[in-house]
């Protein structure tokens, strides 16, 4: 579907952190990534409104993370997220 074609890239990352989606300009409802540390407490929160967002997370400690994507409730894509040293 339109909706699960969320690009997540580089993975690792050193810090900045690109979210891409080649279909975002069909959805008209706010789309929600968060940033979960490996215990589950989040870190960050964003709402994506282009077809490519840049987060930055270098200030962030090196480690598992773990990220969803939600529009309107649905949760799209969630997966790992590994940060090394800057």
């Amino acid at each position: 579907s339109a909706l699960d074609q969320y690009l997540i890239f580089p993975n690792p990352t050193r810090g900045s952190l690109q979210i891409k989606s080649p279909r975002a300009h069909l959805i008209v409802a706010p789309v929600i990534f968060r940033l979960y540390n490996s215990a589950g407490k989040q870190q960050y929160s964003s709402t994506l409104d282009s077809r490519q967002s840049v987060i930055d997370i270098s200030s962030f400690p090196p480690g598992f993370y773990f990220y969803s994507i939600h529009h309107q409730g649905v949760l799209l894509k969630h997966g790992k997220l590994i940060k090394l040293n800057e």
